[in-house]
């Protein structure tokens, strides 16, 4: 993953919206 610091930043945005209507645990932790 720090290899990869971009790949994280741009997931965030398409990631936000995914755990909001998932609303799994997963995400919560990450945020």
């Amino acid at each position: 993953m720090a290899a990869k610091p971009q790949g994280t930043l741009v997931l965030l945005p398409w990631t936000e919206p995914l755990c909001r209507t998932s609303c799994e645990p997963a995400c919560n932790q990450n945020r």
